[in-house]
Order: structure tokens, then sequence, then C-alpha cells
């Protein structure tokens, strides 16, 4: 964590600005323009339209909006040893490197950015208390809510700078995830 600036070494490329939203409500968030989700440069279709993400480090999954997560759920539980028959998928049966390369990238747009993860990099390999062998922490808000939240499933994917002065959220690729390299 760095307060007061950033570590250019801890990241690879631009750092991308993203406005807060200040307006609904969301200013007690770091909220920004969302425009929609894609699994393997497949559209996930909301039923109702979202329009913002919430970056929140306090949140361990992806929350997907209903419609677009059970699009992305329906391409998961067609992979050889993934369970979706609870709110989010995992296996039982495969590890996570084993999982992987039946796996697409997922893509998420903010403003006209796209940030796109890799399976490593969404993927999660539990400690060893847990049953599952590999998680998908990614999962759902009612469409109702409009809204969708990026927690640290996608941070730490993406070096994020919360800009207080300048009322902004600015994502690069976090050199140290999972697939950088």
């Amino acid at each position: 964590m760095t307060l007061g600036g950033k570590d250019k070494s801890a990241y690879i490329g631009d750092l991308y600005d993203h406005s807060a939203i200040t307006k609904n409500n969301l200013q007690i968030w770091w909220s920004v323009n969302y425009n929609g989700a894609s699994y393997n440069n497949q559209t996930l279709i909301a039923k109702a339209p979202v329009a913002y993400a919430i970056i929140d480090s306090g949140t361990s999954f992806i929350y997907l909006p209903e419609s677009e997560y059970y699009a992305f759920k329906d391409f998961l539980g067609r992979i050889d040893g993934m369970d979706c028959s609870q709110l989010y998928c995992f296996s039982n049966t495969k590890t996570c490197e084993i999982l992987a390369p039946s796996m697409k990238s997922l893509s998420f747009v903010l403003d006209a950015t796209t940030y796109t993860i890799p399976p490593l990099g969404y993927l999660l390999t539990p400690d060893w208390q847990y049953t599952e062998k590999c998680l998908v922490p990614i999962s759902y808000t009612p469409d109702s809510q409009k809204i969708m939240i990026l927690g640290d499933t996608f941070m730490r994917n993406f070096y994020t700078v919360f800009d207080f002065k300048g009322n902004k959220v600015k994502l690069a690729v976090n050199k140290a995830n999972a697939w950088a390299d």
C-alpha cells in the first residue's frame, strides 16, 4: 500500500483514469461508469441496464449484475469438473491449474477502457480448510440494484489508485498478478 502517491514499479503500462461518480448516493463508494462484461469476447447481456461499478477492496468477490452472472455461469457450467449449483462456481475434483486451460478470459468495460482477466486471474485456490480445490469468486447482485462490485478478485489483477484530490480511480495491470508475464 502506498499512501499519498503511486508506485510506478508496481504496474505495467499506463494508469487509466476513471472519474468517480458523485450522484445517486454512489459517492459513498468508489463508483465508476460500467459498460458491460464479456466472457471469451461474448457479451454478457444484462436484462436491466447497469451503469455503475463499485471498486471495493472490502469485498472479496466480483459481483456481476444477476442476468450477466447467469450468462457467465452458463459458460462455466459446461466445463468438466465445475459445479455451479451454489451462489458461485467451484470444483471439488480439479485444481485451478487444471481448470484454467479450459476456461476463457473475463473482461469488464469501465468508461471506454476494457480490463481483461485470464482464468488464472479470477480463479482462487482455497486454503486447506475448504473441500473445494478451486473457487470462482464471482457471484451476483440483483439486477434491480443496477450496480456491480469489483472486489479483490478484480483488484488483485490491477494496480488501483484511489485519488481523493482528483476524485478518480486509476487502474493499470498489476505487475505482481498471476498472469502479468
